[in-house]
């Protein structure tokens, strides 16, 4: 027969009751289903009953819609019937207002079958930010043994050729052997033990059925199966050609002491190990008439107690120990649970060993002439509070400075869990100031209470739509608070069961919008009558430059002539001006050229085309041939590119650059001319370069950087605006020739490219032009 370890349980039970944790065992209710209908109280601990703020007489046997009917409401029922019907534990939060408050705490339930009902471990969680652990409950209550318990198996002995016994036949087995067997009947009988039991040898049993089968002295005793690990209470006797086995399992009654004794182990290491300090003392009372308590005595701590408050022996006083046991109010509290004989709880401070302040949650619990004092540190929880109320402080001081309106809702849903309204659970500075409400004309109801416009205008439905996706939802849209209709930008972002509404007032740009659009359409009339004008001045350039060079052929032939078939007959000084004449004849012509050149740059592009710049720049050298023989020039030149270009203006743009290389150096000095080409990306593209090619277009992601560098006279780089413009120079006309245009033409054929072509050099230090074209 089982037998219990009073000191364990009981201690156990008292460890319990110290702990802020309130128990409720509910049985479940029928009707002629096998459903669950409803839940009745059956058991409650104190803690339980006094959140109830009502006794257990009046609690035990009521049904738990009657007790919590918002459980319902709120779906939490249903859980706890699926709890019932399939076995899995549960947990969930629920709000509860206990007596004596106006508002509802909040409590965290942990719910477990237990046989046919349900039990339901709470914690009150409305200060805290994290579920304490706590060591897990040991289970209450234990499994009843099966009700019947004994079996019985008839064996038929098997002889072998010798006439010796060497197995067991399976003849006859009740219910409750079977059901401790594992097997049917039609899987046994018939069978041979060997057959069912391999093992049957190992554990004794095979040869203790042969004595009693040979001899017909019973055996009786229990017998530990390690193979199967069970237990079994066993008679065996001997009947005609066999034995009869009678057993019942005391494998539970085994089980059970064995998980008492891990119980009570348990229990040591829990008061050894767990995160809160036990104390157990017994009143001290006056030897006067009315036996008042003076003090406590300790009867034992654990580990963690000393280690808070210091050495505790058995028989000091707590006060000793605990020197601020007075001023705390601890004294006091254990006077009254003592008195009332009901647990209390609440909070005090302690100071440490190193003088800091900690913080700790005392329940106190009265048994018998002992109390139980149990201390948990709450220390972070405390200093975590502290830092969660600067952080909900900071963030409303961030809400209300913000200038859109921010709104926070939580979902309505009806009993089949559909959003069928929103309700208002906070607000800032700008939407009280935007709508005129306050906190408490605005929390607590619903937006189809306050704006049911948003039902017709269809932004409901967005908003449902966000719960249901998690997809956030942003539009511009016409609204009317009543200071007259503006636009605007309403987001909904999902906030857990509900969302964050921003609103922004788009009024202001939205008129600005308006005004660029008639800006921007004024602008495009004004660029097209700008580019027709550009358009006739360009054809106008071209004309004029085309038709001024017939009168300045004549000019020049007319010179000629005068030149060389009346030059003895002028005078010097005569002659002199007729050449300067043709001087400037020759001058002119190039200017006109290059004007036509420039202009036809507008006039005459083609579609481009892959052109190799190699062979471009191999062309222009061929046509420099005699100038860079005459001057000894050396060309270093690397592999160039093919690219997508006109192939022409790219002849235009080197043809500048070389002959400017060539031309621009010091008087018998050699020209130096090196042409090489790198591709660029990402960071190594120069800003400017990224500026000035995405006018009016997506820069490109690489271009080509094609440098043409040479040893000439150079150029100060703060003329460098001047240097791409239309007739402008930075030597004299008599030191060396040309027009001023060849370097707005190359700026132009870059234009035309959406590239780049830009100059860096010194005084007499030579000069580096750096083409970038899009690759």
């Amino acid at each position: 027969m089982q037998t219990s370890n009073p000191s364990g349980p009981a201690l156990l039970q008292r460890f319990l009751t110290t702990l802020p944790n309130g128990v409720l065992v509910w049985q479940a209710i029928h009707d002629t289903g096998a459903t669950p209908t409803d839940l009745r109280l059956t058991m409650l601990n104190p803690l339980a009953e006094r959140d109830l703020g009502r006794p257990a007489v009046d609690l035990l046997g009521q049904p738990i819609d009657r007790l919590f009917p918002h459980l319902s409401e709120d779906g939490l029922l249903d859980r706890c019937r699926q709890v019932i019907e399939t076995g899995r534990s549960d947990r969930f939060a629920f709000r509860y207002t206990r007596p004596g408050q106006s508002l509802p705490s909040w409590f965290e339930a942990s719910v477990m079958r237990f046989e046919d009902g349900l039990v339901v471990s709470y914690t009150n969680i409305t200060q805290f930010r994290a579920i304490a652990e706590a060591a897990r409950l040991s289970s209450l209550f234990q499994q009843a043994f099966d009700a019947s318990v004994n079996g019985s198996t008839v064996y038929e002995a098997v002889y072998d050729e010798d006439g010796q016994i060497e197995d067991f036949r399976f003849r006859l087995i009740n219910d409750a052997g079977l059901r401790m067997s594992g097997y049917t009947r039609e899987q046994l009988l018939g069978q041979t033990l060997w057959q069912i039991y391999p093992a049957t040898g190992i554990n004794g049993m095979f040869g203790e059925y042969v004595r009693v089968c040979e001899t017909g002295q019973p055996f009786s005793g229990e017998k530990y199966y390690p193979e199967y690990d069970i237990w079994r209470d066993m008679m065996v006797v001997a009947v005609p050609g066999g034995v009869l086995v009678t057993y019942s399992d005391t494998t539970a009654y085994h089980k059970a002491q064995e998980a008492a004794h891990q119980q009570a182990q348990l229990l040591h290491g829990i008061l050894k190990g767990v995160p809160v300090g036990i104390a157990v003392v017994n009143a001290r009372r006056t030897a006067t008439d009315d036996h008042r308590i003076a003090d406590f005595s300790i009867v034992r701590v654990n580990s963690l107690f000393e280690t808070v408050f210091g050495p505790a022996a058995a028989g000091q006083a707590l006060t000793a120990v605990m020197t601020n046991a007075r001023e705390s109010g601890l004294f006091s509290r254990c006077i009254l649970s003592f008195q009332l004989n009901e647990p209390q709880e609440f909070e005090m401070s302690h100071f440490m060993a190193d003088q800091s302040a900690g913080w700790y949650r005392v329940s106190v619990s009265a048994d018998g002439d002992q109390l139980i004092l149990a201390f948990t540190d709450i220390t972070e929880l405390k200093r975590a509070q502290l830092t969660h109320y600067h952080q909900a402080e900071l963030l409303s001081s961030v809400l209300d400075s913000s200038p859109n309106d921010i709104l926070a809702f939580d979902a309505v849903q009806d009993a089949d869990n559909r959003v069928v309204d929103f309700r208002y659970i906070l607000q800032n500075q700008a939407k009280r100031q935007r709508t005129g409400r306050s906190d408490e004309q605005v929390v607590g109801h619903t937006m189809l209470e306050i704006f049911p416009i948003v039902k017709v205008n269809g932004l409901f439905d967005e908003y449902v739509e966000v719960l249901k996706t998690g997809r956030p939802f942003r539009q511009d849209i016409p609204f009317d608070y009543g200071h007259g209709s503006g636009w605007y930008n309403v987001s909904a972002v999902k906030r857990n069961n509900g969302m964050v509404l921003t609103i922004q007032d788009k009024t202001a740009e939205k008129e600005a919008e308006e005004k660029l659009r008639i800006n921007q359409r004024q602008l495009e009339q004004a660029f097209a009558g700008l580019k027709a004008a550009n358009e006739h001045l360009q054809q106008f350039a071209y004309v004029a430059s085309h038709d001024l060079q017939e009168p300045l052929r004549k000019i020049q032939s007319f010179g000629d002539l005068l030149l060389n078939q009346y030059t003895t007959e002028l005078p010097d000084t005569a002659g002199d001006l007729l050449r300067r004449m043709q001087n400037a004849a020759v001058r002119m012509s190039a200017l006109i050229r290059s004007i036509l050149a420039f202009s036809r740059l507008t006039t005459h592009q083609q579609p481009f085309t892959s052109v190799s710049l190699s062979d471009v720049v191999a062309g222009v050298l061929d046509d420099q041939e005699r100038v860079i023989q005459q001057r000894n020039a050396r060309i270093n030149l690397d592999a160039l590119p093919t690219v997508m270009a006109d192939a022409v203006q790219m002849q235009q743009l080197f043809s500048h650059l070389i002959g400017n290389a060539l031309k621009y150096v010091h008087s018998g000095q050699s020209p130096v001319v090196t042409l090489t080409s790198r591709l660029i990306g990402g960071a190594a593209i120069p800003e400017t370069v990224l500026l000035a090619t995405a006018v009016g277009r997506q820069p490109a992601a690489e271009f080509w950087e094609i440098t043409v560098a040479d040893n000439g006279i150079g150029f100060d780089e703060k003329y460098l605006d001047r240097l791409f413009q239309m007739f402008q120079r930075l030597h004299g006309k008599t030191q060396y020739e040309g027009t001023g245009m060849g370097l707005a033409i190359c700026k132009r054929v870059m234009d035309n490219h959406h590239g780049m072509i830009t100059a860096h050099s010194q005084p007499d230090q030579g000069a580096r032009f750096v083409v970038y074209l899009p690759r």
